[in-house]
């Protein structure tokens, strides 16, 4: 009975916001992809309607796909307390593209797309205090992308001939090697 409710609410939805590319439904959540464009109005949309009142900005998820066009998966997770239902509002993003600030939508935004901005690299425009929250401020890089070594870049380090903290460039010891099963470790 509710699954029937939710795939009629889902289909009335989709009318309402044709905007909406694909709706997909579990028990509980609400998967929603949307056009980058339209970000900002619908999560407003999915906030003020009594439709969904998705009352509160629980996470932004980012997945990073460097092998495809559109490379980020951008997913903000949606909560609503009156219906005990999570929306998960799906946008692609490409590498180096901006994206709206939802920070005056929902308060919670503010220190989740300061994460993402540090982690990733993601750009948010208009936000009010985009600033590194997890790395160094001297870091130059972002961490979780597909691409960033994973040894690191630089290595702070001491120095008690200088006594002082710099920034070096790390140096392996040793080379990666590389395992196959027709040979052995070379």
């Amino acid at each position: 009975m509710l699954q029937a409710l939710k795939v009629r609410w889902a289909k009335h939805l989709k009318k309402i916001y044709p905007a909406i590319k694909s709706i997909s439904l579990n028990r509980t959540d609400v998967y929603i992809l949307i056009p980058l464009s339209k970000l900002i109005p619908f999560i407003s949309f999915m906030r003020d309607s009594s439709l969904a009142q998705a009352n509160q900005l629980v996470d932004i998820v980012v997945v990073d796909r460097p092998h495809l066009k559109s490379r980020f998966l951008i997913t903000y997770c949606l909560l609503s307390t009156h219906y005990s239902t999570r929306y998960y509002v799906q946008i692609l993003l490409k590498d180096l593209q901006p994206i709206e600030t939802s920070a005056f939508v929902f308060n919670s935004a503010n220190w989740l797309e300061r994460e993402v901005w540090d982690m990733f690299g993601i750009y948010f425009t208009h936000h009010p205090d985009l600033r590194r929250i997890l790395t160094d401020y001297g870091f130059d890089a972002h961490p979780l992308r597909k691409d960033f070594p994973v040894t690191g870049e630089t290595a702070l380090m001491y120095s008690d001939i200088r006594r002082d903290i710099n920034y070096q460039p790390v140096k392996l010891s040793q080379e990666y090697r590389v395992f196959t099963l027709n040979k052995t470790w070379t």
